[in-house]
């Protein structure tokens, strides 16, 4: 779903860590996220990417969103966020709702509570 598309250093090492085949550091990766002072779209992209790595779909859907809004024209944002809808959609035909829906953290530590999904 998600891929390296850019050659900004100031994410090579958290590609290489989420690529990582042996165990991903995501809180290394998430704690060199939080020391970059510029939150443009590809950062909500990498960000959002952790957040799927994490399991926290809803906290993924948003920075998606967000990287769209940065910057519309990027097709590789739109379609990371069209597959994450579609995966989302495949699991409601199955019958599952929404994958692992336990997991689409809403930033309170909780499963998706009525309070915080009209946030998405």
């Amino acid at each position: 779903m998600f891929e390296y598309h850019s050659d900004d250093i100031r994410f090579r090492e958290v590609w290489i860590l989420l690529r990582q085949t042996d165990g991903v550091d995501l809180d290394r990766a998430q704690r060199m996220l939080d020391e970059c002072r510029e939150r443009d779209g590809e950062w909500r992209y990498v960000q959002a990417a952790v957040f799927y790595y994490r399991s926290w779909f809803l906290e993924c859907k948003r920075q998606l969103k967000k990287a769209m809004k940065l910057d519309p024209e990027n097709e590789i944002y739109r379609s990371a966020y069209n597959d994450l809808i579609a995966m989302a959609d495949a699991a409601k035909l199955e019958g599952n709702g929404l994958p692992e829906e336990k997991h689409w953290y809403n930033g309170c530590g909780e499963a998706c509570c009525d309070c915080c999904s009209e946030l998405c």
